[in-house]
């Protein structure tokens, strides 16, 4: 079964190390042919709970090369969906079934719209990992990666995806509701993304700080309060303390909003608090919006 992962960031490189470790044909399809070139030519160094490992994944800019392939899986950044679309769109077209397992608001709908809904399955993942000082893929919180059924009446391949990447080693489940999913992510990186990354560390550091996890409730609230009015049923302490459990299960994870900061590149914000507070009143969140805009101006002003 051949696997095509679109972003070899972070989340793009542990599920196709992963996938690679159990045994399945991967390709990491990158959008800069100098970067693939050398990540093709060079190992990944793995850590996680087994200890430490080099693997040597296939990677290609060139989507004509791709060759027949069972599942495409979309992981790069929010704002990058069109420009993947622009350099790959081709080619993702030629996969019959593409997963996207993006952050925030909007990139499920640009996909639908460019590859038809009957093509796409949307989706969630709540593993973790970040790419050290050192450049080591550190797999830093296990957790479930969901699928959604596609649109259109197309037959549900899902439940037999799900399967194929849990005995590979990806711990995947069906989701017919998957709605619902992708909004649970949504208000668990509303409510931890931005703080963490304005604290500069890793989630953990909400845990012991009282001012920042209750700016963390607040912004929760807003977000629950907006997905009610969406037509889904939340409760929200419920969903703090689900939060909550996230902030404690990857404590020792760097989210990708602070990688960026880090990086000096744009975040997701705008996909995330920012979405939540140019749909709703949300006034925590369009704080903490312009707090990451702050930050972001700064690391390109340095």
């Amino acid at each position: 079964m051949r696997v095509v992962v679109a972003g070899p960031g972070a989340v793009g490189s542990l599920f196709g190390a992963l996938l690679a470790e159990g045994g399945l044909d991967v390709v990491l399809l990158d959008r800069d042919a100098g970067r693939a070139a050398r990540r093709a030519g060079s190992d990944l160094i793995l850590r996680d709970a087994k200890g430490e490992r080099r693997l040597r994944l296939a990677v290609t800019a060139d989507g004509a090369s791709l060759g027949p392939a069972a599942l495409g899986i979309v992981c790069v950044k929010a704002h990058q969906t069109e420009n993947l679309l622009r350099l790959h769109g081709q080619a993702l077209r030629g996969i019959p079934w593409v997963w996207t397992v993006q952050n925030g608001l909007g990139p499920l709908e640009v996909l639908r719209r460019a590859l038809g809904s009957e093509q796409v399955l949307g989706g969630a993942t709540f593993q973790g990992a970040y790419f050290d000082a050192q450049g080591a893929l550190v797999h830093a919180a296990q957790g479930m990666s969901f699928m959604g059924p596609p649109e259109g009446g197309a037959p549900d391949p899902t439940p037999e995806l799900a399967a194929a990447l849990t005995r590979a080693g990806l711990p995947a489940q069906a989701a017919p509701d998957v709605r619902r999913v992708i909004m649970e992510k949504f208000i668990v990186n509303v409510g931890i993304n931005a703080l963490a990354a304005i604290l500069g560390g890793e989630n953990g550091r909400l845990l012991d700080n009282p001012p920042a996890l209750a700016i963390m409730r607040q912004a929760v609230a807003e977000a629950v309060r907006f997905v009610r009015e969406q037509g889904l049923a939340f409760d929200e302490e419920h969903e703090i303390e689900r939060v909550l459990s996230v902030v404690r299960s990857t404590a020792q994870n760097r989210n990708s909003l602070l990688s960026d900061l880090v990086a000096g590149r744009r975040t997701e914000i705008d996909y995330l608090n920012g979405a939540l507070s140019g749909r709703a009143d949300a006034p925590v969140n369009r704080l903490l919006t312009e707090l990451v805009h702050a930050l972001e101006h700064r690391g390109r002003t340095g």
